[in-house]
């Protein structure tokens, strides 16, 4: 996962971790462990990421999965 390029999208669409987490509908505490790599998000969770960010498909395969 490319947790730099995450979060620079985050950062280019206007929306923090928490903001990020509350539009996905999981917890604050959730989307840490996922951004710190403690945890992976499930399959749901990165499509809603996809499209709240508005990820084309090369975009995703390079964030989450990446080396």
């Amino acid at each position: 996962m490319n947790i730099k390029k995450l979060k620079a999208k985050c950062v280019e669409k206007g929306y923090t971790a928490e903001q990020l987490a509350k539009k996905i509908k999981i917890g604050r505490t959730a989307m840490s462990y996922k951004i710190n790599q403690h945890k992976p998000f499930k399959q749901n969770e990165m499509k809603e990421i996809m499209e709240v960010l508005g990820l084309d498909p090369v975009e995703m395969t390079e964030i989450f999965f990446a080396d």
